[in-house]
């Protein structure tokens, strides 16, 4: 198990969303990376449903 907390996995990824604004991020690899860290528990389901909903809006 990681010894990350999912609370600072989450953060970690609402940053990289942030960022897509000022680069030319590829949102399917972020979108992938995100659900296998729910896949493998590194963000809780309400952390991951925020997270899609946040990616969905640069999609």
């Amino acid at each position: 198990m990681s010894s990350r907390s999912q609370d600072e996995t989450f953060r970690d990824f609402i940053a990289e969303i942030n960022n897509l604004l000022y680069q030319d991020a590829d949102t399917e690899v972020l979108s992938e990376r995100i659900y296998e860290a729910y896949e493998n528990n590194e963000v809780s389901t309400s952390q991951y449903d925020k997270l899609k909903r946040e990616l969905d809006e640069y999609m």
